[in-house]
């Protein structure tokens, strides 16, 4: 399979599979590359989240990418801390948005 063959053949992955509004079972084809990537000697790094991951509770789904590091946007999602062995070290960019579009405020 030409997507196993160039996941094993990767030094970088960059894994955005899924993001943070995951729902449901991960199914075919998404559970084998899962597997590919979490065999793969690749260095992985999560795009918000590891695909498989709930970013509000920590829980992973059937599958969930082991990533060796995690870069997650604007600010931290709650169970990124609870999550280290499929996360790995979590670095926070901030993409400006600002706090008052939080609350639906913005001048």
């Amino acid at each position: 399979d030409e997507v196993k063959t160039r996941i094993a053949r990767a030094h970088i992955i960059l894994d955005s599979i899924f993001g943070t509004g995951i729902k449901g079972e991960i199914r075919e084809p998404y559970t084998s590359a899962i597997d590919a990537i979490n065999k793969s000697k690749a260095y992985v790094l999560a795009v918000d989240i590891p695909s498989g991951f709930d970013p509000n509770t920590g829980q992973i789904h059937e599958k969930c990418v082991r990533a060796d590091a995690t870069i997650t946007f604007h600010r931290p999602k709650v169970g990124l801390a609870k999550g280290k062995k499929y996360t790995g070290p979590v670095h926070l960019e901030f993409i400006g948005i600002p706090p008052e579009a939080e609350s639906g405020v913005v001048s």
